[in-house]
């Protein structure tokens, strides 16, 4: 009983920081040296690397949220290590690992969003119907990210809110 109530709870956390994830896209800081990049991609990293933390415990008490062994997880995970591997045999493998300054796409990068596909692969295996909830704040974030964007268009800045300044 008290590993379903730890495990429920778990779910909880890790669907809240899921369903951020989208909402990183709207974060822009101009004291960065890349406004529209770099905190997008620290708020990003952090909200995985948290959310890592959280489904390795909900993995250690519930077995079911482990990672389903599928074809698609391990030609994903083949993928990841050619990419390890190309970023160990590089030229500048520290430019391979972290990526520019302007971009922040480097391996990096790509372990988080592998986390990414992990835990969220665990999550909805748990709760199919999570995934509803995710594409909602998937879409509405898409759909307010795509308003800023027309307002940027048409040059209308005085009417965006003033934390989401460019």
């Amino acid at each position: 009983m008290r590993d379903e109530t730890l495990s429920a709870a778990l779910r909880k956390v890790l669907q809240v920081l899921l369903c951020l994830v989208p909402w990183t896209a709207l974060l822009v800081h101009e004291d960065f040296f890349v406004p529209f990049v770099t905190l997008k991609a620290l708020a990003l990293r952090m909200l995985l690397e948290v959310a890592g933390v959280v489904y390795l415990a909900l993995a250690l008490v519930d077995k079911r949220a482990r990672p389903p062994k599928t074809f698609l997880l391990v030609a994903v995970f083949l993928f990841y290590a050619s990419t390890v591997l190309s970023t160990l045999l590089s030229t500048s493998p520290a430019a391979s690992f972290y990526g520019t300054p302007e971009r922040m796409e480097g391996l990096l990068d790509r372990l988080h969003w592998l986390l990414f596909l992990l835990v969220l692969a665990g999550v909805v295996r748990l709760e199919r119907r999570f995934l509803w909830t995710f594409l909602v704040a998937l879409f509405s974030a898409g759909i307010i990210i795509s308003v800023f964007g027309v307002f940027q268009y048409f040059d209308l800045r005085e009417h965006v809110p003033y934390v989401l300044t460019w």
